[in-house]
């Protein structure tokens, strides 16, 4: 009975004690906190790292030591997260003080948060790039006859004969190219010459600095005004946003899919995908993988779910919010796989390459892979800006959020 005396005294003293602080805004509807979680966890990592962790350990058995790691980690680890910030009902710093102990850990999150704001704005001024580079009546990194093009381009529309405009290209009459893999040491696609010199501005080396990207400037400044419009007036505002930037992005990646199936050659790249392997789960990089994706794409540990949760009401049942969260974060990612690897499979098909020189992880994905591959299909330039504002509204509900 005094147990049960304390423990009530104590609840009423924290309650108290919440109530005498300035009250803490709190999520309009249960949808709000489920959308900006997901949101903030559904991002590149689901498009650029997890299908090409999936294609090289094993396929479809990369999936049994995923959904391993998510129950053994993800679930736990999201519910004393979000239980932190819920119960506290405070902010990242001031709710790791609750146990001075631990008050590092806050400082280690702040110091996460703060990188990752600086890195994902940048990756997003990419982004903006492309995608309006993607409403050009020729993509630029189709062919070898720009300004920033040097010598041992190869431009892919190149390799295809009797073909004057890339937007009327049929893949169900385009022939499979011949490939010539010899003497290819000084080449280079347009795709990643567009990367690398005109995105980029690669210099040829560290004693040389370099031009001011003033286009890179600008679609870096606009992503800065657009955060902070989302979030200028708190979660009333950002709450309203996250509905656009959670939901739509799944109904492009979901059109992406069902274009992807239907390309010539689609199958072999699904095929390489899911075939499961099953004699990699016997090595342990494996299961370091999964275990790191996990908590890479989770945002596990840098107290984004902390401040999120802080914003729950005090007895909201979080367990079945969290399972909502973990399963969207992995069907997105599973469906951003197949988006992937059913387009670079048509590529590799046409190309007669195999599956291993086509597919790649990170930014050579996202930058070069992908949008070669998409410029092989009718319409280039619509499945571009597809892809491109798909990556962009990914990215940009993580870094609001």
């Amino acid at each position: 009975m005094e147990s049960i005396s304390y423990s009530s005294e104590s609840t009423s003293s924290m309650e108290k004690n919440m109530s005498q602080d300035k009250p803490r805004q709190t999520w309009s509807k249960r949808w709000d906190f489920i959308l900006s979680s997901a949101g903030m966890c559904i991002g590149l990592g689901n498009i650029w790292r997890f299908p090409y962790l999936c294609f090289k350990y094993g396929g479809g058995a990369f999936l049994l030591p995923y959904w391993l790691s998510v129950l053994i980690l993800a679930i736990p680890l999201l519910i004393l997260e979000v239980s932190l910030g819920q119960s506290v009902r405070k902010g990242l710093m001031a709710s790791w003080s609750t146990v001075p102990l631990f008050k590092g850990i806050a400082f280690a999150g702040s110091v996460l948060i703060f990188h990752s704001n600086f890195c994902y704005p940048v990756i997003l001024a990419w982004v903006l790039k492309y995608l309006i580079s993607s409403f050009n009546a020729r993509l630029p990194w189709a062919t070898c006859d720009n300004a920033w093009n040097r010598d041992g381009c190869k431009g892919i529309l190149d390799e295809i004969s009797n073909l004057s405009n890339a937007s009327t290209l049929n893949t169900s009459t385009v022939p499979r190219i011949a490939w010539n893999h010899t003497n290819e040491t000084n080449t280079m696609s347009s795709a990643e010459q567009f990367w690398n010199y005109e995105v980029l501005g690669i210099s040829s080396g560290v004693e040389t600095i370099g031009n001011l990207r003033v286009d890179l400037v600008l679609y870096l400044g606009v992503v800065w005004v657009l955060g902070y419009f989302a979030t200028f007036k708190g979660i009333k505002w950002s709450a309203k946003v996250v509905y656009f930037t959670a939901t739509v992005p799944i109904v492009l990646i979901l059109v992406v899919v069902v274009r992807g199936a239907t390309l010539e050659g689609a199958s072999l790249g699904i095929y390489q995908y899911l075939t499961p392997n099953a004699t990699m789960l016997k090595n342990p990089e494996v299961w370091i993988s999964a275990a790191t994706q996990v908590l890479y794409s989770c945002c596990l540990g840098t107290g984004s779910l902390i401040t999120l949760g802080s914003y729950n009401k005090y007895h909201q049942n979080l367990l079945t919010d969290i399972l909502m969260i973990v399963v969207s974060n992995g069907l997105a990612s599973f469906l951003c796989g197949f988006a992937v690897f059913s387009t670079l499979g048509s590529m590799a098909h046409l190309q007669n390459r195999t599956m291993d020189e086509v597919a790649q992880s990170g930014p050579g994905l996202v930058f070069i892979a992908y949008p070669q591959a998409l410029t092989f299909l009718p319409l280039p330039q619509f499945w571009n800006a597809m892809f491109f504002l798909t990556i962009l509204l990914l990215g940009f509900d993580s870094q609001h959020n």
